[in-house]
């Protein structure tokens, strides 16, 4: 069970840290 949570927390973040990423290459875009 802990195993578990633990991937899924570890999933949340890599989703949070991918998301900066996002927004800086369409903010990129959207100047270009």
């Amino acid at each position: 069970m802990r195993y578990e949570i633990e991937v899924q927390l570890t999933d949340i973040r890599e989703q949070q840290s991918k998301l900066p990423v996002e927004l800086t290459t369409t903010a990129a875009r959207l100047t270009a």
